[in-house]
């Protein structure tokens, strides 16, 4: 027996997406949590379970959904990745994304000439000279 896609008028499958149910990543592992705690909700309050319906995220299954997550090994050995760049990344690069972009206290300091002494040394030189103005 062979096993032919069904397609519509235009030629596209039909059909269920196997590949949207797979937990690649956080953000899939927490659409598919909330996906679970909407039916389990939804099903309760219909059967009049208030209780079960005012829960969230308590469901067993939504807990087990975490598990997988944390077994996967792509996703393993791409943590370790990561951890081991963030490693070896010497603190002075990281600088730059943790400063709070206020001056320090140094750079407070050299905050450009002082005009107040610029004007009294010109007066004194004017006075030294005896020139006026």
């Amino acid at each position: 027996v062979q096993r032919v896609a069904k397609t519509d008028r235009a030629g596209r499958p039909v059909g269920r997406n196997r590949d949207a149910d797979t937990i690649a990543n956080t953000s899939d592992l927490y659409f598919a949590q909330l996906k679970r705690d909407s039916t389990v909700r939804t099903l309760a309050r219909i059967q009049g379970e208030d209780e079960v319906a005012e829960k969230v995220f308590e469901d067993e299954g939504i807990k087990q959904l975490d598990e997988l997550l944390q077994k996967n090994p792509y996703l393993k050995g791409q943590k370790e990745k990561e951890q081991s760049l963030i490693d070896t990344i010497p603190d002075e690069m990281l600088a730059p994304y943790f400063d709070s972009g206020e001056p320090s206290e140094e750079e407070k300091a050299k905050s450009g000439p002082s005009y107040r002494k610029k004007l009294m040394e010109r007066k004194q030189t004017k006075q030294a000279t005896g020139v006026t103005s």
